[in-house]
């Protein structure tokens, strides 16, 4: 809703009485050639004297964002700074409409559902409901992708076939590796993307967030690989694998940590989605990682 900054507090009240409009906190102030003055507070319009002018308790928008603006980049300025409405000028700043708290709402949930989707590879476009054609040309590409990164972790099996060979018992074991890697990796990837989306970290602050995951990562990782050592032994009585299975867990644990926690920040740095490909080259660390730590140190 929109009011010429020349009329008086009556006139105001009057319109808005008029338009009865419910969830009001605000009116946007414009001038004759429509372009925008600024915003009036619905306290300050009830509160001042009547005759006062509106140009007297108009005060600048906190946040005004164009129409050619990315609805993406529109989301992460509200997130940074919580507004209930946020006025959308052409290029000549002048007001061509007023986004409301639930359009932003709305917005940001959609928002985040999608970088949901893309985080695990599944497309953008697709919906619960989209035809199986639609669901093929998204999900196909990046499964493809995967199946590739699957392959370069199963060459780093191979790498320690013979070793494989020699200890079965390794090829049992593996799994507990490379499953407490994701894990750890896949909560320093999500709090790094939630860090982004909502601006609480930028791309500069890189060190800070290595130096976090590293003094987690190797807290948890001790504590882990210390019950996973224990949980073998009572298997195996066997120390030296219980020993083998406390190191790959707490090398590879710790190095997924910190590439989760990079990863999203590196690719925002090099001005990409940080939530399209970070799983992805996630897992793919992550299973690297843990095989050259556990197989490495049994060879």
């Amino acid at each position: 809703m929109t009011w010429l900054i020349n009329i008086v507090r009556n006139k105001a009240i009057d319109r808005l009485r008029a338009n009865r409009h419910r969830g009001l906190r605000e009116l946007f102030v414009v001038d004759d050639q429509m372009r925008l003055v600024g915003l009036v507070e619905l306290e300050d319009l009830l509160l001042t004297a009547r005759d006062r002018p509106l140009r007297e308790i108009t005060r600048a928008a906190p946040l005004v964002v164009r129409e050619a603006d990315r609805g993406s980049h529109i989301v992460k300025q509200v997130q940074a700074l919580p507004v209930n409405a946020v006025p959308v000028v052409d290029a000549d700043e002048r007001l061509v409409g007023v986004i409301r708290q639930r359009e932003l709402m709305a917005a940001s949930r959609l928002h985040a559902s999608i970088d949901l989707q893309t985080m695990v590879g599944a497309g953008a476009g697709e919906r619960a409901l989209s035809s199986p054609g639609t669901v093929i040309r998204r999900r196909l590409p990046w499964l493809l992708l995967s199946l590739l990164t699957v392959f370069l972790a199963a060459a780093t099996v191979g790498l320690f076939e013979g070793t494989l060979a020699r200890y079965s018992a390794l090829a049992v074991l593996l799994p507990l590796v490379l499953g407490q890697s994701r894990i750890t990796g896949a909560q320093s990837l999500a709090v790094s993307l939630r860090g982004l989306f909502l601006g609480e970290v930028q791309p500069r602050q890189w060190l800070s967030i290595a130096g976090k995951e590293i003094a987690a990562g190797l807290v948890n990782g001790l504590v882990v690989a210390a019950v996973a050592a224990g949980g073998v032994y009572l298997w195996s009585q066997s120390t030296g694998l219980a020993m083998l299975v406390a190191v790959g867990v707490l090398v590879s644990t710790l190095a997924a940590a910190v590439v989760g926690g990079l990863v999203p920040v590196v690719l925002r740095g090099l001005g990409r989605n940080p939530a399209r490909a970070s799983m992805l080259l996630l897992t793919t660390f992550a299973d690297v990682a843990g095989v050259l730590a556990f197989l490495g140190f049994a060879t």
